[in-house]
């Protein structure tokens, strides 16, 4: 087929999805003959959908073969993203209109000569692709506005990627270029050329900017830099302190040591988890009095930690902060008790510590019951139950129908009888509420007044995203106050853990994909 300049994601209508995939592919390989080195992102993300992928050999020699089978491999992961080792992304992930304008200008005041592109994701920040022939690792420099805004200049680099085309995760809009010129109108050659120490040039500049505007540059830690040194000499006393715990050396010792270990892991060593043990350590520390840091403070220096590790460019930054938040929480929850005592808040008592044991029940004490069928021989009340698959094959739509059973009296297939009725509660993480759910339930003949969909949690004031970890109370509450909630439905429940997705061993389909419609029946007492 002959390759459309237009940009798919930009088609009105839009294209259906074979179209879509077959159009993505061709420009996929578009970009490799241009001298690119494009890699599939998960849509609506800016994650990478393959393992290693930044290692994934195709562009030598350019291979045509490396790049067709992705639309099948990864149907979900229909973004394509750029990887930064040859071609190095300024990104300018400034909020304040004057100060981004700013900034860009002072970049352009150093650049050699070549094509200036822009693309903009969520205006006014804006990222600006060059090229390179010596790879260096990424530059950054990020501060604080007196209104706690974090505004960030990073230069992407070695081991990293950003999205050209597709749909962007916050917006989700798709992605623009100024004045429709993209990568797909410029060979890689004909980028500017950079080198790493004119990025460092870049950064400087625009730290200046960013100070002129009266924003505080912001540290590992949390807080403003200081040119002052510490003092690198330690005596015993302070040798011992620091793996004592119970002192406030113990617990910045232990801060620098967990923000150093996530700082250093690999893709695919269980980042996501780290993190959250991370923040759950740290906070129980904070909680207890062992680390006289501030909590805003310890979230950032494990942001930045996480930013070093590659896992925000991987994830999101508020997929990462929804981590964090997550341990912290538990953290503060659990304080650490110090070991000299002294009633510490999230300290037992002796009398409470003696009434701490097993709760256990007789098995000859026990009423033999049957199950309690939502659907017959499929999926039972007060248990657990998944529908999992490949993407685009039907679990949202099956979850609707289920939903239709329940809130409509709808009568199940095979002669299977019908569902309990009663209301609904679902939790959507990846499809439009209003373009995509909606349809789904008035197809499936759903009672739309018997169904609640779920935004969001608010937390001391603060919205947020509901967590499966730290939330339950709340929609136990809201089960309660509903009345007759006969199934909740959670879509997909990686999208509430708190911890992250969890990474470990996976199949070139990732996890989100591959199991993304969870059905979690009845009232949610069954822990």
């Amino acid at each position: 087929m002959a390759l459309r300049t237009e940009d798919p994601f930009l088609a009105l209508p839009p294209l259906p999805h074979e179209r879509l995939r077959i159009a993505v592919t061709a420009r996929r390989i578009a970009y490799l003959k241009l001298g690119y080195e494009p890699i599939p992102i998960l849509s609506g993300r800016k994650r990478p959908a393959m393992n290693g992928w930044q290692d994934v050999p195709i562009t030598i020699p350019p291979d045509e073969d490396v790049i067709t089978p992705w639309a099948d491999m990864y149907p979900g992961a229909l973004s394509t993203g750029i990887r930064t080792r040859y071609t190095p992304g300024f990104d300018i992930d400034i909020k304040d209109q004057n100060v981004a304008d700013q900034v860009e200008q002072a970049l352009l005041n150093v650049v050699p000569s070549g094509t200036i592109l822009k693309r903009v994701g969520q205006p006014p920040k804006r990222l600006i692709p060059f090229r390179c022939t010596t790879p260096f690792k990424k530059i950054s420099a990020t501060f604080k506005a007196p209104d706690d805004v974090v505004h960030k200049v990073e230069v992407l680099a070695d081991g990293q990627q950003f999205v050209a085309e597709g749909i962007h995760e916050t917006t989700q809009q798709p992605y623009r270029w100024a004045d429709n010129v993209n990568l797909l109108n410029v060979a890689h050659a004909h980028l500017p050329l950079v080198e790493e120490e004119l990025a460092r040039r870049f950064v400087a500049e625009a730290s200046e900017i960013m100070k002129r505007a009266g924003w505080v540059e912001v540290g590992a830690q949390g807080k403003p830099k200081s040119n002052g040194k510490p003092n690198g000499k330690a005596n015993g006393n302070t040798e011992i302190a620091a793996k004592t715990p119970g002192s406030s050396i113990y617990g910045r010792t232990a801060l620098r040591s967990e923000c150093d270990k996530l700082a250093a892991m690999p893709k695919d060593s269980g980042r996501n988890n780290a993190l959250n043990a991370a923040a759950f350590s740290l906070f129980q520390l904070v909680a207890g009095g062992e680390l006289d840091e501030e909590k805003d403070q310890v979230a950032e220096r494990l942001f930045s930690a996480a930013e070093a590790c590659g896992l925000v460019a991987d994830d999101g930054a508020a997929s990462v902060r929804a981590t964090i938040e997550s341990g912290a929480k538990a953290g503060c929850a659990q304080a650490r008790r110090a070991p000299d005592g002294g009633g510490e808040q999230g300290d037992q008592t002796d009398e409470e510590a003696e009434d701490d044991d097993l709760v256990i029940a007789a098995a000859d004490e026990l009423e033999m019951c049957g199950v309690d069928w939502l659907w017959p021989g499929r999926f039972a009340r007060g248990k657990f139950g998944l529908i999992a698959g490949l993407p685009d094959m039907g679990k949202g739509q099956i979850a609707a129908f289920i939903a239709a059973a329940v809130t409509a009296g709808v009568e199940l297939p095979c002669d299977e009888g019908s569902a309990p009725q009663g209301n609904v509660i679902w939790f959507n993480a990846e499809d439009g509420a209003r373009d995509t759910v909606l349809p789904r339930l008035v197809a499936a003949g759903a009672d739309l007044k018997r169904i609640i969909l779920v935004n969001g949690a608010r937390v001391g004031g603060v919205e947020k995203m509901f967590s499966l970890v730290t939330d339950l109370q709340l929609l136990r509450a809201k089960i309660e106050e509903i009345g007759n909630v006969v199934l909740v439905i959670i879509d997909p429940v990686s999208a509430y853990l708190g911890v992250g997705k969890v990474d470990g061993p996976r199949q070139p389909m990732c996890v989100e994909f591959s199991a993304r419609s969870r059905i979690w029946p009845r009232s949610c007492t069954s822990q």
